[in-house]
């Protein structure tokens, strides 16, 4: 009977720590999911002479599909696209299924200009559609560094 008690309550001291390393975790894999989007766009880029001339649309679902299909052929699959925590938050739908079909990392609209995605250094090229890891939306910005939100906007006032 001791046994089992010192093991749950050492299964309770544990817990939050298991939690703390699941979220390092998920950070961890959407800074690597946005470098792949990034390394992706920067290859169309390249072989296309523009970023992804995609509209946003009122269907996302439509939107998304648009946007896995057009940078599929430079290496991110599907759950390049998915922020672990955020699909975690939805209960695990499945993507598969019609209208379920969603990204996670919201791309930024640029022109048909070669350089304009590269003219701007804080211009984010992906956002992460929510502030799930605590310090604002993720985003990866045109030198390919991934930062928080909170990290590149400041509010009025502050240093």
């Amino acid at each position: 009977m001791a046994v089992v008690l010192i093991v749950g309550l050492l299964l309770v001291l544990l817990l939050p720590v298991f939690g703390r390393l699941r979220a390092r975790a998920d950070l961890v894999k959407c800074s690597t999911n946005l470098r792949v989007l990034y390394g992706a766009v920067a290859l169309h880029v390249q072989e296309k002479g523009s970023w992804p001339q995609i509209a946003p649309e009122a269907d996302f679902a439509s939107y998304s599909r648009k946007w896995v299909q057009a940078l599929a052929p430079y290496g991110p699959t599907r759950d390049s696209w998915i922020c672990p925590t955020i699909q975690r938050l939805l209960g695990a739908p499945d993507l598969n299924v019609e209208g379920n079909e969603r990204i996670d990392y919201v791309p930024t609209t640029f022109d048909e200009n070669p350089l304009r995605p590269y003219e701007f250094p804080s211009q984010p090229w992906f956002g992460e559609v929510g502030d799930v890891h605590g310090n604002g939306n993720l985003l990866i910005l045109s030198n390919g560094s991934v930062r928080a939100l909170k990290e590149v906007v400041r509010p009025p006032g502050s240093r």
